[in-house]
């Protein structure tokens, strides 16, 4: 018998995932799929039917192959029809050409920031004064102060247009363009509330209505029984999945501490209320009498709970997850769990296979399989006599097999390691017990305002001291190792390790060692090469931010040259990244007056202008300060011109003072002037970069 017979769902859903992957590459083809799975299903049916019965063994492995070519194809063509539209009728292509648009809200509205943002479906569209049908998904952005009340199910009236999302222009930089995507949305429009105009209320969706109006019941009862903002921030996050309310400050210790999955309504949480069900349910012995009863009252909890949480992706996949695995266990079928997971996941992939790209479906998954296969072998290291010391023991080993399952994807994604997650797992997930608990109870006993208050109380005390040990944590030295970059070819490599080491662990066969010492040499080169390679970079880029910031890198050294009105939160997000993939340990920000002060760099300014030499390489910087330059006996070689804060309108008198190697059209400028120098600059044969269309890096 294969090693993969008793695991059908698994290898059906590795390879309907394979399928899903090259059609996200190679989406052009469905024809061809299509064509090709109905003749290799025709060819499996006649198969099947006209072989001998006493011959069908020999058949078994080519009849198998043959299916699983048929569910690969069948993930390729479910992905391509998931993502396709109707040109005809859709924002797509007329999204430039709209003055006003009708369309219904998808979700409630939520806040972040600044703004209150939601999704809604176009229904109908006015081009040129005519309304025409319209298809396609918009993010809508509102100011956050605004007084329209927004949610579910609304029909909204919407002048102006949408605008389609823009790709990122700095290296590295998060792609909220394929973020969106994979919800297909390509749209998002930021508008005023006397711009929208609520039409009616009509839900597509009543079921999710009365969803989402139950979870607004319970936000607000919650809301009036935990008067500390902060302590009502957790408690609706970890209950509700609600985080509008969520302390930023505390978000990011929850993070760094390796604890903010409790915060997103996730496998957790189901595993928790499915936990606390089974020792209610066997305390009254019922278990033993009728597994049956019990898993229907636990399967029925569980989707209640999904369900008063306003039936969210996140919540949907752990509960549609935790029903496969309880089908397992109700018939005996422990063993199989690996197969209850795949096949959760195939149905869920089915209905929508961009999951697959979703970070916390990724996370899910890799963590409940860690779980699954580590956690016993993890917890046979130590034998621990006491009870106490067993259970704690036992709760370690399933952080532990589930840290070491998602700590590749982790490092991939957020850059960092906490150093003591076990301890702060070890406090934090049993007071999670305890929150979920208090917090039902809250919600069950509202109608006894007396005993809510008491319960209320005692949960925000217990979220308080929860987010003071998390704050204790966060202080402790070494307490986070950031600043880790993993390429995929690294993801996969270090995965790739883990497999093998597995593998040779459980078959012990010498060939799986080396498998595992191949992988981690050739890890262990390649990050060799980049770490080298880094240490002797000389680059110089120019990145696309609308404000001035140009990084001289000498290494893993790095001098940023900012303006005066640039923000935290611009480095952060699109210059952070690219500095980190670069291996850039040493970062030292600048205004042009303290690169001047301090010499930092060999700068000074020029006939109102601005001139850097850096590595042999002179850079002339033409701002607002430099409009009345001066004629000069001969043209002024540079090697690149840089144009800043709309100080040029043509270029032919610039080029004759100066003998441009290559002309840099910075992003301060506005973006109609910035076209129009580009434009004249293709004219004259100028090589030329615009900074609004992407960062520019020259490599020196």
């Amino acid at each position: 018998m294969s090693v993969w017979s008793p695991f059908p769902f698994v290898r059906i859903t590795l390879v309907f995932v394979g399928g899903i992957l090259v059609a996200y590459h190679f989406e052009d083809y469905l024809f061809i799929v299509g064509a090709s799975l109905l003749l290799l299903f025709i060819t499996y049916l006649v198969l099947v039917k006209t072989i001998p019965k006493p011959t069908f063994h020999q058949w078994s492995p080519w009849l198998g192959c043959l299916g699983l070519s048929c569910i690969f194809l069948a993930g390729y063509g479910c992905l391509v029809l998931h993502t396709a539209t109707n040109f005809s009728n859709h924002l797509i292509h007329w999204a430039a050409t709209i003055e006003a648009y009708e369309a219904i809200t998808l979700e409630d509205t939520h806040e972040k920031g600044k703004s209150m943002r939601t999704t809604v479906a176009v229904r109908k569209a006015r081009i040129k004064g005519k309304w025409r049908e319209m298809e396609g998904k918009v993010k809508l952005y509102l100011p956050s102060n605004d007084t329209l009340n927004i949610s579910y199910g609304d029909i909204l009236l919407i002048r102006g247009r949408p605008q389609t999302v823009s790709p990122p222009r700095n290296p590295n930089e998060f792609d909220y363009q394929c973020f969106l995507g994979y919800a297909n949305i390509y749209h998002q429009h930021v508008v005023r509330g006397e711009h929208v105009c609520v039409l009616a209320h009509r839900p597509p969706n009543p079921l999710k209505a009365f969803s989402l109006k139950l979870r607004s019941y319970f936000e607000n009862t919650l809301a009036q029984y935990i008067n500390n903002k902060e302590a009502r921030g957790i408690a609706l996050a970890l209950l509700l999945g609600i985080k509008d309310e969520l302390d930023v400050t505390m978000k990011e210790a929850y993070t760094n501490a390796g604890v903010m999955h409790i915060l997103a309504v996730s496998g957790l949480h189901v595993g928790m209320l499915y936990w606390f069900l089974r020792v209610l349910l066997e305390r009254f012995n019922i278990i033993r009498r009728s597994k049956w009863f019990v898993f229907i009252v636990s399967l029925s909890v569980l989707w209640l709970y999904a369900f008063i949480t306003g039936l969210p992706p996140s919540a949907m996949r752990a509960t549609t997850m935790f029903t496969f695995i309880m089908v397992a266990q109700t018939i005996d079928r422990q063993s199989n769990m690996y197969n209850s997971l795949g096949a959760s996941a195939f149905l869920l992939l089915l209905f929508d296979p961009l999951l697959i790209f979703a970070v916390s479906f990724q996370l899910s998954y890799l963590a409940v399989l860690g779980i699954v296969y580590l956690q016993p072998k993890i917890y046979r290291w130590l034998t621990f006599d006491h009870g106490l010391l067993d259970k704690l023991w036992a709760l370690s080993s399933v952080s532990l097999a589930a840290q070491l399952a998602t700590t590749p994807i982790s490092l991939y994604y957020f850059h960092q390691f906490p150093t003591y997650f076990l301890i702060a797992n070890g406090v934090v997930v049993p007071a999670a017990f305890l929150i979920v608990g208090t917090g039902l109870l809250v919600l069950l006993t509202s109608f006894w305002k007396e005993l809510s208050v008491c319960v209320g109380w005692l949960l925000a005390k217990t979220i308080l001291f929860v987010n003071q040990f998390i704050c204790w944590i966060n202080k402790l030295p070494f307490s986070l190792i950031d600043n880790i970059f993993l390429d995929t070819a690294a993801l996969l490599l270090l995965y790739g390790l883990l497999v093998a080491l597995l593998i040779f662990l459980q078959i012990r066969k010498v060939k799986y060692l080396m498998a595992a010492s191949t992988i981690a040499l050739i890890f262990f080169v390649l990050s060799m090469k980049r770490i080298l390679q880094q240490q002797s970079q000389k680059k110089v880029i120019f990145y696309s931010i609308n404000h001035q910031a140009v990084a001289f890198v000498n290494g893993r050294h790095s001098i940023l040259w900012v303006d005066k009105r640039f923000k935290e939160d611009k480095y952060t997000y699109p210059i952070a990244p690219h500095q980190l993939a670069m291996g850039v340990t040493s970062i030292a920000r600048y205004s042009f007056e303290e690169l001047a002060k301090k010499q930092v760099l060999p700068l000074k300014a020029w006939k109102g202008g601005k001139v850097v030499v850096w590595q042999q390489k002179i850079f002339i910087f033409i701002d607002k300060h430099s409009v009345a330059l001066p004629n000069f006996a001969q043209k002024i070689k540079t090697d690149f011109l840089v144009i800043e804060e709309n100080a040029v309108n043509a270029l032919q008198a610039l080029l004759e003072r100066f003998d441009v190697g290559k002309l840099i059209i910075g992003t301060s400028n506005k973006k109609q002037l910035a076209l129009q120098l580009k434009i004249q600059a293709e004219a004259l044969n100028l090589p030329s970069h615009l900074l609004q269309q992407g960062a520019l890096t020259i490599d020196l």
